[in-house]
């Protein structure tokens, strides 16, 4: 069996009939905080049947169809106005999990348009007895230090954090910043007083962080490849794996035909190790104003974009069709 996606037609908003692809396993997204900024965007695409896509390289524009949908992934810092949707999208046979950044930069200001830390660990909870602990991933995502933040006081947030959500969820993601693969980042960061940690510095927290998950009883993975010599209850399972899409995608007809995804993703970076999925999300539309992002690099392109969905918070393409891009 092939583990392409499959097309189907559609009645694009134009009242059209035309080709789209239609992916069993879609993510939301990694290029913009959907659940945050755009669910209701998300949730009328996904009642119209099909939405449309902006290709980043060529700025054309692909239709994606929710015809074959089985499980969508959501990437989100605060998925607080998701949460009334949730059930519907599970009774139309669709499984959902989200993949919650939950960092503490509150006193550095590096998050400075997402809630506050209390109201985002509530949330964090609402999501927990929605969707289940299996079913929500924690992320500490990216770790890194800066002047008057050092490896020890990150560590020290993330097991305050730890001690209060370990029984919410199953597993903790982390990723640590990686400034020379963003080059164009460089100059922010730097005016931030933001570094990359050592390998040495690295090496340590993942190993007190193991040590932390142990009595947490949570699986610990780093995004990408571990570093050499950390321990061996580190794993490097890919954020979308087929553990989390088992869990999220209710048993019934057209389960077992999501295992022939179950391969790499050819579509992300080599060190990787997520399965296929299609993300349906746009670059520089997110307004979150994190200082490390790596999707936005045009904060006044993103406001744009918002500006754009609250006109027209049904359009086809999230945030409107802008001038230059072709279908």
């Amino acid at each position: 069996m092939s583990g392409a996606w499959e097309q189907a037609l559609i009645v694009n908003d134009a009242g059209s009939v035309t080709e789209a692809l239609a992916p069993a396993i879609l993510s939301a997204s990694r290029a913009t905080d959907i659940p945050a900024l755009y669910s209701e965007w998300f949730i009328g695409r996904l009642k119209r049947g099909h939405l449309a896509w902006v290709n980043p390289f060529n700025r054309k524009v692909r239709y994606i169809s929710f015809a074959r949908a089985r499980c969508i992934i959501f990437w989100s810092k605060d998925p607080e106005p998701l949460l009334p949707h949730l059930p519907a999208m599970q009774e139309q046979g669709i499984g959902a999990a989200v993949q919650f950044t939950l960092n503490d930069y509150v006193a550095e200001g590096f998050e400075p348009h997402i809630p506050s830390l209390d109201a985002r660990v509530d949330t964090f909870s609402r999501v927990s007895s929605l969707l289940g602990p299996e079913r929500t991933v924690w992320r500490f995502d990216p770790v890194l230090v800066s002047q008057g933040l050092g490896m020890d006081d990150v560590l020290g947030r993330v097991r305050e954090l730890g001690d209060q959500v370990y029984p919410l969820t199953r597993r903790l993601v982390v990723s640590f910043i990686d400034i020379h693969r963003y080059s164009w980042l460089a100059p922010r960061l730097a005016r931030a007083g933001i570094r990359e940690p050592g390998t040495g510095e690295c090496s340590e927290f993942i190993s007190e962080l193991s040590r932390l998950c142990r009595g947490w009883g949570l699986r610990l993975s780093f995004c990408a490849e571990p570093l050499p010599g950390t321990p061996v209850s580190v794993d490097a399972g890919g954020c979308i794996d087929r553990e989390l899409i088992e869990r999220a995608v209710p048993h019934g007809p057209g389960k077992q035909e999501l295992l022939r995804f179950m391969k790499k993703d050819p579509g992300q970076r080599k060190e990787c190790h997520c399965v296929m999925s299609r993300d349906i999300g746009r670059y520089d539309s997110c307004t979150n104003g994190c200082i490390y992002c790596y999707a936005t690099r045009s904060p006044l392109m993103a406001s744009r974009i918002r500006e754009q969905y609250r006109n027209d918070p049904c359009s086809e393409v999230l945030g409107g069709l802008p001038a230059g891009m072709t279908r």
